[in-house]
């Protein structure tokens, strides 16, 4: 019963491994570019963009001060995201986020 309990965890923790490897391999392969435009605070600090976006590999915080109508830009294959501020009617890069993992 013990062999069976530990193979079924071992299968478990596997498959859970491998569903956040995939994801993270995905949005490291994502670009994005966008202009924020909903800004929402959760309980833990984190900041859900525009009521969709989320990103496993950065992890965005109320602390970074991000704003409506900041751009965001992440190259594909990059572990950087940039938040570009719009100054006089141009934008201008304000803020380099460095990915997590």
């Amino acid at each position: 019963m013990k062999k069976i309990i530990l193979g079924l965890a071992t299968i478990l923790f596997i498959l859970f491994f491998l569903r956040n490897y995939t994801k993270t391999r995905e949005d490291n392969i994502n670009q994005y570019n966008f202009i924020v435009s909903k800004i929402k605070i959760r309980d833990n600090g984190s900041i859900l963009i525009n009521d969709t976006f989320y990103s496993p590999n950065f992890m965005l915080t109320n602390g970074y001060d991000i704003k409506i109508n900041d751009s965001i830009v992440k190259p594909s294959k990059s572990r950087e995201m940039y938040v570009y501020r719009k100054e006089n009617s141009n934008y201008k890069l304000f803020l380099t986020i460095k990915s997590k993992k």
